[in-house]
């Protein structure tokens, strides 16, 4: 017995000969606008179980389309892979279709199990970095503006509101109010992906990250649930006091959130190196959620620089998230040229043994590559 899956993904696929399994199936389009009406039978169906991970993009497209649905199924909140004694528990317990949501551990499950394999990923038809939100708001049948504030905050967070400018456009358009300085940097062609986090989009951003930096995925899960069970509401009432469960519980995680950033601030200030273009940090406060987002934080006042976060983990290894802006240079090569972990241009990771060989060894490639 296997399960039939959809993978709404679009990471840069780490397994080249994922795409060469016979049980995949790739939906291609030739622009945007063909790709979201061919993704749509796939976006509304019906499946038995949900899987995202933690990240905002994953969490964020689980929310549209679980919301679009009722009921809605099952949810799951996953950052591994999925092997083969997993799925036959999934598929004895009457779930034959499943869909995961932007999880980079996808590539490595079991496929024998997990077939057959639909895979929506925007790279696959040499398209842009399209967020897994953003095909889901594009793609689902009658979406609200409740999925639509969703998708735009979720864009926000994900560095690609480049390729999803329209989505932000519809919702500054729709709280003038609230984003008058971001419809002001609209107006004079001066918004980029790191200052629209100097805006009311920074606080949404800050809010919804706040309970998987606390709790990791029971944080994911408790927030799905919680946007599942109780009305769905404004921006304007998010930013606001209005009674709603959901609202006061990102509140209160965004409180102890934004106490454990202002106390990371002060520390980052006196603990951090410089070594040329590179930054290097140790963040007191190692949720792994945390750090990888504390990352994000300081490159985007750093631009010009590459800020290099840095956690010990449970076995006595160096856990890294690198971060750069403007910067031209591809950090995903150096960690694969390496031998230790991969990425994206912008953004890449790894785990290493010995932190002060690592980072000699990269500051030398850096230095290499912007000579």
């Amino acid at each position: 017995m296997t399960i039939a899956t959809t993978i709404i993904d679009h990471h840069k696929i780490p397994v080249t000969n994922f795409i060469h399994f016979p049980q995949v199936q790739i939906v291609m389009g030739y622009d945007q606008e063909n790709y979201f009406k061919n993704v749509k039978q796939y976006v509304n169906q019906p499946y038995d179980i949900v899987f995202s991970d933690e990240n905002p993009d994953a969490m964020f497209a689980a929310a549209i389309y679980l919301l679009s649905r009722q009921p809605p199924p099952l949810y799951v909140c996953i950052s591994r892979e999925l092997k083969n004694p997993e799925c036959e528990k999934i598929a004895n317990a009457g779930k034959q279709t499943c869909v995961i949501f932007n999880t980079l551990n996808s590539y490595f499950c079991d496929v024998d199990m997990l077939s057959p394999i639909t895979l929506i990923n925007p790279h696959e038809s040499g398209l842009s970095n399209i967020s897994a939100s953003q095909i889901m708001y594009k793609g689902i049948e009658c979406p609200t503006p409740f999925m639509r504030d969703l998708a735009a905050i979720a864009i926000v967070m994900d560095y690609t509101m480049d390729e999803s400018f329209e989505t932000i456009v519809e919702v500054v358009d729709a709280y003038p109010e609230t984003f008058a300085d971001v419809r002001e940097r609209i107006k004079t062609i001066t918004l980029n992906k790191y200052n629209v986090h100097q805006s009311a989009f920074g606080e949404l951003a800050a809010l919804y990250w706040a309970p998987s930096i606390l709790y990791g995925v029971k944080g994911v899960e408790e927030l799905i649930q919680k946007l599942l069970k109780n009305p769905p509401y404004t921006i304007v009432e998010l930013l606001g006091n209005i009674p709603n469960e959901t609202i006061s519980y990102l509140q209160q995680c965004a409180s102890e959130y934004k106490s454990i950033l202002a106390e990371e601030h002060k520390r980052f200030e006196s603990e951090k190196q410089l070594k040329g273009n590179v930054i290097i940090y140790a963040p007191h406060y190692q949720s792994e959620n945390f750090v990888r987002e504390f990352a994000n934080i300081i490159k985007d006042t750093h631009i010009d620089s590459i800020v290099v976060m840095k956690a010990p983990t449970r076995n006595n290894q160096y856990k890294y998230s690198i971060r750069r802006g403007e910067l031209n240079i591809d950090l995903g090569a150096i960690l694969e040229e390496m031998d230790v972990g991969g990425g994206n241009p912008f953004s890449a990771g790894c785990t290493v043994s010995d932190p002060n060989e690592f980072e000699r060894g990269f500051l030398k490639k850096v230095e290499e590559a912007l000579a």
